[in-house]
C-alpha cells in the first residue's frame, strides 16, 4: 500500500479534511482540515485549520501552509490533485467515513480499505472516480434507460498513472 512507505515514520503529521466529524466529501470546497500527529505512539488531534473553500488557488495555498504533506480527503478535482502532487503532497483520496474510523484505520496501517472508500470507488490502488471528460460520459442516467454503467462502473484508473499512484 502507498501509505505503508510513508507511515513508517511515527513523527509525521497527517491532515484530514473534515465536515461534521466525517471526512469532507469534496476537498475542492472543504472548509476545515484537522492535523493529527503521533504522541505516545497514538495519533492525536493537534489542531484544526479553517480553509477558504471557495477559491482554487487559495485552497492550494492554505493546504501548502500546513505542517504536513500527507492529506486524507474525499473526492477532489484532477486539477487540485495535480497541484497538490506538484507541491509534494501524498494524497489518500476518495476516503469516506467518520474521522475516528479513518484515524484508527490509518494508525493500524489499513488505509485505503474498501469500507472507507467513497461509494462507487472500488478500483485497485487509487482509481480515479470520474471520467475527466467534463461529465460527457456514459452512465449519467444512473441505470435508467440502459444508460448506466452499473454499480461502481464509473470508476476507471487515471489517464495519467502518476496522478494518484
Amino acid at each position: 500500500m502507498l501509505e505503508q512507505r510513508i507511515l513508517s515514520s511515527r513523527t509525521m503529521t497527517i491532515a484530514i479534511t473534515t465536515w461534521d466529524e466525517r471526512v469532507s466529501p469534496v476537498l475542492d470546497v472543504a472548509r476545515r482540515v484537522e492535523l493529527y500527529g503521533y504522541a505516545n505512539d497514538q495519533l492525536q488531534l493537534l489542531k484544526v485549520v479553517e480553509l477558504p473553500g471557495d477559491n482554487f488557488e487559495a485552497q492550494v495555498a492554505a493546504l501548502c501552509r500546513l505542517d504536513t504533506r500527507l492529506l486524507i480527503c474525499g473526492a477532489l478535482s484532477r486539477p487540485l490533485a495535480q497541484s497538490l502532487r506538484a507541491a509534494g503532497f501524498e494524497l489518500v483520496p476518495f476516503t469516506s467515513g467518520s474521522v475516528e474510523a479513518v484515524v484508527a484505520a490509518w494508525q493500524a496501517q489499513r488505509l485505503p480499505q474498501v469500507a472507507l472508500r467513497m461509494p462507487g470507488c472500488r478500483g485497485r490502488n487509487f482509481a480515479w472516480c470520474g471520467s475527466g471528460d467534463g461529465g460527457a460520459r456514459r452512465g449519467r442516467g444512473r441505470g435508467r434507460g440502459g444508460q448506466g454503467l452499473g454499480r461502481g462502473g464509473g470508476c476507471r484508473p487515471p489517464l495519467d498513472p502518476n496522478i494518484m499512484n
